[in-house]
């Protein structure tokens, strides 16, 4: 995933569950520890909801009959 801080970036408020929430911060907090083991810098917690949000994205795509292109 490349670095891209703030070109064609948008601001997105979402409602989520506590539920939802917490798995969010879990993953995070996982993430971030990676960045630690693997001397990476460390990401932001916007950067890793995009990365969770696109590979989710890929996931559903991949599991759709007809998959739309985009």
């Amino acid at each position: 995933m490349s670095r891209d801080h703030g070109a064609n970036k948008v601001r997105i408020d979402i409602n989520v569950t506590a539920d939802t929430k917490r798995l969010l911060d879990e993953l995070r907090q996982f993430e971030l520890a990676e960045d630690r083991n693997h001397d990476r810098p460390e990401r932001s917690k916007s950067e890793i909801l995009e990365m969770v949000l696109r590979k989710g994205y890929r996931s559903w795509k991949s599991e759709q009959p007809l998959a739309m292109t985009a």
